[in-house]
């Protein structure tokens, strides 16, 4: 029961008693008039209706004294102190100018001001344990800046949570690479997954961890299946040996093999170099065997000494050949690696650079052997292949033996003979460093290849491979996602929309804080968007370093109206890219982050508009932060972007520019955070829910 509402119950009562009272007098005064006949009727009806209009007033003038002295101060000293105790802002109450409160008001401005100097001083120790942190962070970016491997730290989520500038160069995708990002929008699934689960399963076989436990190499290659990564994955624990996360640190595979293949160059034309002086030497013993001319014990020694070195010469090109292939083969970068990624690259190479269709089929094995090496002899086969039996699409499929693992090519023809086989594999190969043929890879594998007919009218090439170090088949593969549902921006039913992501926590989701300018108000009469901007929000957190920001060509004059809001004029957007071409970056750079903007509705219907004509639909959750200062702050008149940020002691800089504002509304975002915990909305369902009302509202206003 509300303060209000017990004091009219308690006037109410007053009135009754008092009603009830006078009602008595009167009956008692009645049955005395009629007894002694001193009173007129008339005098006694004015008197009841005195004492009722006396009680009616009192009753009218007490509720509004308790209203304008008790009621309403109360109410603005409970709106003040909720304020002021939920807000991040240094935000001291404010007593009524007129109340009977007596001292209550000024003690709580005094808990409000102690609250805010108690705030002080742990701001105070956390900028002091921030700066010791910074320093350290400071010291390991150092580190990790000097470091030319790429360096990923993620968490069991597979969620990036630290990543350095060798990464990004390696990666070659900086609107994908962030924090919070996934690591798989970057390098396949598989290999990570299957490499983490099987040191998981060491750790838990093990006793005590160790490095050769908690850390081991592989082979994967990137999303885009454009290059191959070779990787070492090591485990992050916690203080009781629990796994929280892992690292990955990583190369582009072609440059391990650089000096190798320099050296393998020399060593292999000194070595190819001594097989003419031997050969000769050998026909010329030969030649002294076949004519006898010379004198019985001259010639005796003459051969003794010939086929003694000929012999000792050709034991050691022997050997010497023999210890170059041990060399090589330890050197060389052998590792696992995950047919799809292997299969993939070469399949996206041939078709850009060839236009040769490679099809993956059968299920995805695990290979052992050099992928780089491996990578340009398959590419060079096919390329054979095509020219030879004239077929434009090639099935390539990895099959298991009983000790070995294969990759088939097949296609319609029939199969290439022997000798041209062979003619082929002396040849270099394409793009190859120190001039590698894939004879030579083969034998570094210790393969061979052959080909045989397959079926009616199909032919097939087999390349035999080394066993690879893991099981294939010990861990299910897992199932990608289905693709999202694309749906119209519509705020009122989000909740259909939002799926698992309504249910998390909302401090739990990133972010991404957008702000566009335009021509115009009108998105549906030709305006168009002239520069889009956003900024990450991660754990809490402005991710000032990720941010996206873009200058759009209209392609239609900037009114001067709006040139002088935003100062971009028809000469910064002339050379700029269209929304077709940024909408798809900008969709890349959110990925499944929670969009928020203020007065969202605005930005997504310029967005929605072009849609259909870049082919990237936007189904993320949107959150409106004008919304949520009507939701949260419905006391305050002024709901502006100004006046929020104003209210909260957001700094405001770039006004009026896409990724000022963004800035400025990431910061009003975090203090709503806090006040939507405080009225018990955790997830992001509830928050939709909690705007529902809100939203229904705007709904009507726009009709008129």
């Amino acid at each position: 029961m509300t303060p209000r509402l017990l004091l009219g119950l308690l006037l109410a009562a007053m009135a009754l008693v008092g009603g009830g009272l006078l009602a008595a007098g009167l009956w008692i005064v009645r049955r005395y008039e009629q007894q002694s006949g001193l009173l007129p009727d008339e005098l006694l009806l004015m008197l009841a209706g005195g004492g009722l209009l006396v009680f009616f007033l009192l009753f009218v003038l007490g509720y509004t004294a308790a209203e304008l002295r008790f009621l309403r101060p109360m109410a603005h000293l409970a709106r003040q102190t909720n304020a002021a105790a939920n807000s991040r802002a240094d935000r001291v109450v404010e007593a009524p100018k007129h109340h009977s409160l007596g001292e209550l008001p000024d003690t709580v401005a005094a808990l409000s001001r102690a609250l805010v100097s108690s705030r002080n001083e742990v701001k105070k120790a956390m900028t002091t344990a921030t700066a010791r942190l910074d320093e350290v962070k400071d010291r390991l970016e150092a580190i990790l800046i000097d470091l030319t491997e790429g360096v990923l730290v993620c968490n069991l989520d597979h969620r990036i949570m630290l990543y350095n500038q060798s990464a990004v160069r390696i990666l070659k995708a900086p609107e994908q690479l962030g924090l919070g990002r996934s690591l798989f929008g970057l390098i396949t699934r598989e290999p990570v997954v299957h490499t983490l689960e099987q040191l998981q399963y060491r750790l838990h076989e093990g006793t005590e961890p160790s490095p050769t436990e908690t850390s081991t190499t592989f082979v994967c290659s990137t999303e885009d299946m454009r290059g191959l990564l070779q990787g070492r994955m090591s485990l992050v624990l916690d203080k009781e040996g629990a796994v929280n996360g892992y690292v990955l640190t990583f190369v582009d595979i072609s440059s391990d093999v650089v000096d190798l293949a320099h050296r393998d160059s020399l060593l292999r034309q000194a070595t190819e170099g001594l097989r003419s002086p031997v050969a000769n030497l050998r026909a010329a013993a030969e030649t002294l065997a076949t004519f006898p001319a010379l004198a019985g014990s001259e010639r005796t020694a003459f051969e003794q000494v010939i086929f003694k070195e000929s012999k000792s010469l050709s034991e050691r090109l022997d050997s010497l050949a023999s210890a170059y292939r041990r060399l090589i083969d330890r050197q060389w970068p052998f590792s696992d690696i995950y047919s799809a990624d292997l299969i993939g690259c070469v399949a996206r190479h041939l078709k850009e650079r060839d236009n040769i269709d490679v099809v993956m089929v059968g299920i995805p094995l695990w290979l052992h052997g050099d992928s780089h090496f491996l990578m340009l002899t398959l590419e060079y086969v096919i390329r054979r292949l095509q020219a030879f039996s004239g077929a434009t699409s090639f099935d390539v499929e990895p099959l298991m033996g009983d000790r070995n693992t294969y990759i088939e090519i097949a296609w319609e023809g029939e199969p290439v003979p022997a000798p041209v086989l062979d003619g082929w594999l002396d040849l270099p190969l394409e793009g190859a460093i120190g001039d590698r043929t894939a004879r030579q890879v083969l034998d570094h594998h210790g393969s061979e290849i052959w080909s045989q007919a397959r079926r009616s009218g199909e032919a097939a090439l087999r390349l035999p491979l080394p066993a690879p170090g893991r099981p294939q088949f010990d861990l299910p593969r897992e199932q990608l996602p289905a693709r999202p549902e694309f749906y119209d921006f519509d705020l009122m039913h989000q909740r259909e929309t939002a799926g698992v992501r309504g249910q998390r926590q909302l401090r739990d989701l990133s972010y991404v804080v957008f702000d566009t300018e335009t021509t115009g108000l009108r998105p549906s009469g030709g305006d168009e968007i002239i520069a889009l901007a956003g900024v990450r929000i991660v754990n809490s957190r402005i991710l000032a370093g990720e941010t996206f920001v873009r200058l759009v060509n209209p392609h239609r004059p900037i009114p001067p109206a709006s040139i002088r809001f935003h100062q971009i004029t028809d000469a910064m957007v002339r050379d700029k890219p269209p929304i077709q071409t940024v909408l798809p970056q900008f969709k890349a750079f959110v990925g499944d982050a929670v969009l928020v903007a203020h007065n969202a509705a605005f930005d997504m219907k310029f967005i929605r508009t072009k849609e259909t004509e870049s082919g990237t639909f936007f189904d993320n959750p949107v959150l409106d932060s004008l919304l949520l200062s009507v939701l949260l702050e419905e006391q305050e008149t002024d709901h502006t972007l100004d006046g929020i940020a104003a209210r909260f002691g957001v700094e405001v800089t770039r006004r009026h520019t896409a990724l000022g504002d963004a800035m400025v509304t990431a910061g009003v975002f975090l203090h709503f955070l806090d006040l939507l915990e405080a009225q018990g909305i955790h997830t992001l369902d509830q928050a939709f829910e909690a705007t529902e009302s809100l939203l229904e509202v705007r709904k009507e206003q726009e009709q008129y």
